[in-house]
């Protein structure tokens, strides 16, 4: 069985277990939508989980990622503890219970900044975030780099993902985003991220050292295209339209992205860079 089908049985079984648990609402949201996300995740999970290798009795740091690949290498790997954060606190919640149910101790799922984070220096092997960095407005994606290579022990990885388009370019949604509310004045939404804004602003900040990349873009049936970060269409669709998006998502990502080169990426269609950083 791949890895792309092993995410989404688990998700739904991590769904039912919550429904068996007595959190109907919860329970439901995974059995619907397994990875709790759009398609592009089951290119970026089997990623990172790749390239962070065997997890067993390592120290994990998660920054903001889709809660079910932290539930994952919670249940796969005999980790020594995987701590995983997000400002969002709703979100908090429901994979808190998703914990609960599947009733797993080595999984920390707690609030917090990855511009500022309370740990100390050196003190995990292992570190990924997977389509957060670009959320990250003014200067916060190099100060977050700054913490992952502060946080990392040396020879220790760090896996990211974010859009990658040719030029540089912020992204603006006059809705609400994530948890900042909409007051009538557009809201930073993301960051697409061409060459120089990597070296720029990820790698010169942290210091590590590119290990791998690889990069996915969609070409076909775009009017699909659930993970369009200039449009946010999809957003204001309800959750039951999106039903069957969701559960034929690992399906859907194999029929419409593609591994590509970086040349073949335009600024109309921004591609996904999958990374992966090491400390020397």
């Amino acid at each position: 069985m791949g890895i792309r089908s092993q995410l989404y049985l688990f998700g739904i079984s991590v769904g039912v277990r919550t429904l068996f648990a007595g959190k109907l609402r919860t329970g439901l949201k995974a059995i619907l939508n397994p990875l709790r996300s759009g398609y592009s995740r089951y290119v970026e999970f089997p990623y990172v989980l790749t390239e962070l290798g065997s997890l067993e009795q390592k120290r994990v740091l998660d920054i903001g990622s889709p809660k079910m690949l932290a539930l994952f290498c919670a249940a796969r790997f005999k980790l020594k503890e995987l701590i995983s954060i997000d400002l969002r606190k709703n979100e908090l919640t429901e994979y808190q219970e998703y914990q609960k149910a599947c009733s797993n101790r080595l999984l920390t799922i707690e609030t917090g900044d990855g511009r500022k984070l309370p740990y100390a220096d050196e003190s995990f092997d292992s570190i990924y975030s997977v389509s957060v960095i670009e959320h990250i407005d003014h200067d916060g994606d190099s100060r977050c780099v700054k913490e992952v290579s502060r946080l990392l022990k040396k020879g220790g990885r760090c896996v990211l993902s974010f859009p990658y388009a040719p030029q540089e370019e912020k992204v603006y949604h006059r809705s609400e985003v994530y948890e900042k509310e909409f007051t009538g004045k557009p809201n930073f939404f993301c960051r697409l991220y061409n060459n120089d804004a990597i070296t720029e602003r990820l790698l010169k900040p942290s210091g590590l050292s590119v290990v791998k990349q690889e990069y996915y873009v969609q070409k076909r049936f775009l009017s699909f295209r659930m993970d369009n970060p200039r449009q946010n269409n999809w957003m204001q669709v309800s959750p039951l339209l999106l039903t069957p998006f969701h559960l034929l998502s690992f399906l859907l990502c194999s029929l419409l992205l593609e591994q590509t080169e970086p040349e073949d990426i335009t600024q109309e269609i921004p591609g996904t860079i999958c990374m992966t950083l090491e400390k020397k």
